[in-house]
Parts: structure tokens; C-alpha cells; sequence
């Protein structure tokens, strides 16, 4: 009987073994259709990612050449007035001409600097979105935001008042970006006001400094005051619908502020306006916190003031590498310098927590680790292969490489830094007005250049086997035959091969900002095991988690390995270094 007893209690357990292990492989199957369909959603939201991407780097280049329009006429006829009349001599501007062509010119230079940064808008939503960090001196900032909207409260019959304190601490900011904020808010409470006007006032506040936009209009009811920062969130009444925009400003305003590491907030009274309320630090080592559960909180280092203690130094001789490096290193000070040596001298004077050093190749960033002094820094020092706009151009076998929009100056810069006596100039572009503009530049030096034009690349291989030319710029992206080939066919031909070309190009997303190519880290005397690893570990895990995917189902058993995307093997480690 009890052996009996036992049986029947082993039936059981096996009966209840066998439902748990049928749960299991149903809980199983269940997880391998989720790993599916999230691979399957990964794949979506890369292919969107890749999509909004591409769409930014075409409206980028389809705005820089118009953008580029309107800064270069309107800055030439302030500069070289002389141009526009039948006689080569200066004619006088009066004074209201000069007034609304120096407002075009800044407003025109206000949309080129946002749209600098129209891929960067892009990755808002991750918290990526670079920031050139400067100290900042907000009355001047302010003026100027009050002067792009100017007209604008003009038209309305509204006044405008800034009371900014010259003395006001100045707080750790990107002036394009609050200059941005702060004619978002303008051009908002200009909509809603009909009598009065608005006022921009400052203060200091603890370790921020707080700005306020204060209007007179209609204000805001108290339901709608917690949605006004929303996107597509258009303020209205029955009685008064939204008055144009598309409900994205202010919610533009509140992500540029939180990515500062500010607060923006409104206060409001129906029928008596509103302000609005922003707060930027002061403090530099001001870091954000990317996880998606704490993506509006930020990390403050102690107020201790010693903000030199996070300075780093970039070392590229590419001013737009050094400001790229400026804008994405979030929670440090970073100086950027042409040379090493002015890095050492740098950091002989002022103490610096680390050193980033960017080549234009692979090759150079390796020869660049064992070029470095064996002593004299302790501070680490990174070392990235980012190609300079120079290596762009050598790479397409041109003398240098300008991006639209492009100014009178660089153009003279870039004329004079060839070296030679230039009496014939090629302009080459399929816009006749971007010829048009960059031949009245020339012109404009008053040296007695010769300027030929040419719409397209077959026209200006025509012209170049007709006739010598001292220089071309050409532009890339032309519909008959591209820039690239133009300069292939211009360096297969003995005549033509010893000409330089300047390229003159609005493909700024796709040429001018590479992928970096190797990454070296060391620090003398030399890196331990675990500081190696340390540094190892945490650079796989950043690229891993950024690399795409190749999961697909699950292993067929759940004792299988995972399927990891395949990564491509890292150099050889320097002695002591990691790279």
C-alpha cells in the first residue's frame, strides 16, 4: 500500500512536471514571437532613423544654396556698393537701406547658424543634440533677439523693452540656441498680444540665471498652461483661433532649455498676459543623464567653482573640429588649439583633466600615440582619426573645400592662401544666381580678376580646354556631369591636371563631418590591467549597444548562445596603451 501511495505521488509530480515544462514551451514560443516582432520593430526604427536622416541632409542642401544667396548679395551691397552702379565708384547708402540690408544680412546668418544644426535636431528626442557651450553675455544675446523681431512688433503696433543687466553673471550656454528660445517666446507672445507689448527681463537666481518673456495678450486659461509646451499644442479660443505657427516653438523652447540643464515654466492670468520663465546655469559641468526613465534630469557636478578641474583640451588644427568636439563633450570646458605644443602650454598653465588629439587619418592617429612624450602629462590622452576639411579636399583631389553658406572673406581667404597671381577665375555651378554671386565676390577685391562662368560640368571642361584659367570652384552636385568627375577628368588631362580647384560644395551632412576611423586612448606611464579592461569593457558596451542589429529568433533552445552583431576586430593594443 505505501509503495502504492508512493507511485501515485510520483505520477503526480511527473504530471505536474510535464504541464510546467508545456507552460515553459509555450512561454518560450512566446518570447521567440516577441524577439521576432521586437527585431522585426528595430529594423522599422532604424530604416525611420535612416530616412530622417537623409531627409535632413537634402533640406540642408536645398536651403544652403538659397540661404547662401541672401547672406552674400546683401553682405556685398553694404560691402562693395560700387557693383550695383554704372560707375566704379562707392555709392552712398542711406541710412534706412543700410538699416533693413544689415537686418537681412543678420537674419540670413541667424538661419544659417540654426541650420548647422538640422541633423543635430534630429536626435533631440535621445538627448544628443549638440550644444557649443560658451560664457555667455545675455544682454548682447538678448538685443539681438529683439532685433530679429523688431519689425515684426513694429507692424503690430506693440512695444518691446530689454532690461538685461550688463553686469549679469553669464551663464554656460549655446548662443545660437538661446538666441533661438528667446525669438521662439517673442514671436509666441507677439501672436497673442493685440495692445502693450512685451518686455525680456533678467536675474540671477542661486547657481542659474533666469530670463523672463512678459507680454500683455490674451493669456493662457489654467487647464491649458501644463500643455502649452507640447508639440502640435496650438493655443485658441472659440473667439480666437490659434494665430499661425505650428504648435512647435515652445515645445522647441522647453527641449533646448532642458538640454542646458534649465527649467522652463508660464505663469499666466486670462485676459492680463503671460511670462514665460527659462533658467540657464551658470556653472560648466553641467551633464545630462540619457536614460529614457530619467531623461529631464540632470547631473550637477559640486559647486566648488573649480570648473577648470573638468577642462579638456581638443587639439585639431580644423576650427570645426575643435567646435565639434566643443558641443557634443557634455560636462566638460573644452579649449581648442591648432598644435600639441599649444596644448602643452596650456596645460602648464591651468590644470587639465584630459587631452583629445584629432588626425585626419588612421595612420596618423596610431603614429600620432608613439609620437607622444613618454613623460611630461599625466592627463589621458585620446586620439581619433576625423578627417580635417582639408583631407576632404585632398581626397577629391582639390586645394580646399568650402561649404555653403559661403562668405566674401572666406572666398578672399581661400584665393589667397594658393599662393599664386590669379588673373583668370572659373566659377562652376548649375545655379546661375550662386555663379552670379560668387564671380561678384571676386570682383568685388578690386584686383582685376577675370571671371568665366559655367553651368554645369561639361561646360566647364569646354571652357577649360578653350582657354587657361589661374583657378575653378567648383560645386559638386550638379545635374550633367557631378564635380567628382569633372576633377577626374581635369587630373587624367596634362593641361588641366595642374590647375587648382576649389570646391564649393552645400553637402555639408554627407562630406564635410566623416565617420572617425580609429580611436587611440593612453596616458603615461602607460595604462594598468584593470584600467585597460576598465576601458575596454566600457567601449564595447557603448558600441555594441549602438551597433545594428542581426538578432533574429531565438536559439532554438534556451540553453543556446545569443546571436551577438558581428563587430570589426580592433588594431593591435600599443604597450601600456589602449587602443
Amino acid at each position: 500500500t505505501q509503495e502504492l501511495v508512493k507511485m501515485e505521488e510520483v505520477r503526480r509530480h511527473r504530471g505536474e512536471l510535464s504541464r510546467m515544462l508545456k507552460s515553459l514551451n509555450e512561454a518560450y514560443d512566446h518570447l521567440r514571437r516577441l524577439n521576432e516582432e521586437l527585431a522585426r520593430a528595430r529594423q522599422v526604427a532604424e530604416e525611420a532613423r535612416r530616412l530622417k536622416a537623409e531627409f535632413a541632409t537634402n533640406l540642408s542642401h536645398e536651403l544652403r544654396t538659397p540661404l547662401n544667396l541672401i547672406i552674400g548679395f546683401s553682405e556685398l551691397m553694404v560691402t562693395a556698393p560700387h557693383l550695383y552702379g554704372d560707375q566704379p565708384v562707392s555709392i552712398p547708402l542711406s541710412g534706412a537701406l543700410r538699416r533693413d540690408l544689415d537686418a537681412i544680412h543678420r537674419n540670413a546668418q541667424h538661419l544659417s547658424s540654426l541650420l548647422d544644426d538640422i541633423l543635430d535636431l534630429g536626435q533631440i528626442e535621445a538627448g544628443k543634440v549638440g550644444l557649443y557651450k560658451e560664457r555667455l553675455p545675455l544682454a548682447d544675446v538678448a538685443a539681438e533677439a529683439a532685433a530679429v523681431v523688431e519689425k515684426l512688433f513694429e507692424a503690430r503696433g506693440l512695444g518691446l523693452t530689454v532690461t538685461v543687466p550688463a553686469d549679469l553673471p553669464s551663464p554656460y550656454a549655446d548662443r545660437t540656441r538661446v538666441r533661438q528660445i528667446l525669438i521662439n517666446l517673442l514671436n509666441n507672445a507677439a501672436r497673442f498680444t493685440d495692445r502693450g507689448g512685451v518686455s525680456i527681463r533678467a536675474w540671477a537666481s542661486d547657481s542659474d540665471v533666469v530670463v523672463a518673456t512678459e507680454d500683455t495678450g490674451i493669456g493662457i486659461a489654467p487647464p491649458d498652461i501644463p500643455r502649452v509646451f507640447e508639440e502640435f499644442h496650438q493655443l485658441g479660443s472659440p473667439d480666437r483661433p490659434a494665430q499661425g505657427g505650428r504648435g512647435l516653438g515652445l515645445a522647441i523652447c522647453r527641449h533646448l532649455v532642458e538640454l542646458h540643464g534649465g527649467s522652463i515654466w508660464a505663469e499666466s492670468e486670462v485676459g492680463r498676459g503671460t511670462t514665460f520663465f527659462f533658467s540657464l546655469p551658470i556653472h560648466e559641468a553641467v551633464v545630462p543623464l540619457t536614460e529614457a526613465a530619467t531623461r529631464h534630469r540632470w547631473l550637477r557636478a559640486a559647486q566648488s567653482g573649480d570648473t577648470e578641474a573638468r577642462t579638456v583640451v581638443a587639439v585639431a588644427e580644423d576650427p570645426a573640429i575643435q567646435r565639434l568636439f566643443a558641443r557634443h563633450l557634455g560636462g566638460y570646458r573644452v579649449v581648442g588649439v591648432p598644435t600639441w605644443e599649444q596644448a602643452c602650454e596650456l596645460a602648464s598653465a591651468d590644470p587639465v583633466r584630459a587631452f583629445v588629439v584629432a588626425t585626419a587619418t588612421p595612420r596618423e592617429c596610431l603614429a600620432a600615440v608613439e609620437r607622444l612624450p613618454e613623460r611630461g602629462y599625466q592627463a589621458p590622452v585620446a586620439i581619433c582619426s576625423l578627417p580635417t576639411r582639408q583631407a576632404l579636399a585632398q581626397r577629391l583631389g582639390a586645394a580646399a573645400y568650402l561649404t555653403k553658406p559661403v562668405s566674401r572673406a572666406q572666398v578672399e581667404d581661400v584665393l589667397s592662401s594658393l599662393g599664386l597671381r590669379i588673373r583668370r577665375v572659373l566659377v562652376v555651378d548649375d545655379d546661375p544666381e550662386m555663379a552670379r554671386l560668387l564671380a561678384d565676390m571676386i570682383r568685388s577685391f578690386g584686383r582685376g580678376h577675370r571671371v568665366g562662368l559655367a553651368s554645369g560640368g561639361a561646360e566647364a571642361l569646354a571652357l577649360l580646354r578653350e582657354r587657361r584659367y589661374d583657378v575653378v570652384l567648383l560645386d559638386i552636385r550638379m545635374p550633367d556631369i557631378d564635380g567628382q568627375t569633372v576633377l577626374q577628368q581635369m587630373r587624367a588631362d596634362e593641361k588641366l591636371r595642374k590647375i587648382p580647384v576649389v570646391v564649393v560644395t552645400a553637402m555639408f551632412g554627407q562630406d564635410a563631418v566623416p565617420n572617425a576611423g580609429t580611436l587611440a586612448i593612453t596616458r603615461w606611464p602607460g595604462l594598468s590591467a584593470e584600467e585597460l579592461t576598465r576601458c575596454l569593457q566600457a567601449s564595447l558596451d557603448s558600441l555594441i549597444e549602438t551597433a545594428p542589429s542581426t538578432a533574429g529568433a531565438l536559439p532554438a533552445t534556451p540553453a543556446g548562445s545569443p546571436a551577438w552583431s558581428e563587430t570589426p576586430p580592433l588594431p593591435a593594443a600599443v604597450p601600456g596603451r589602449a587602443v
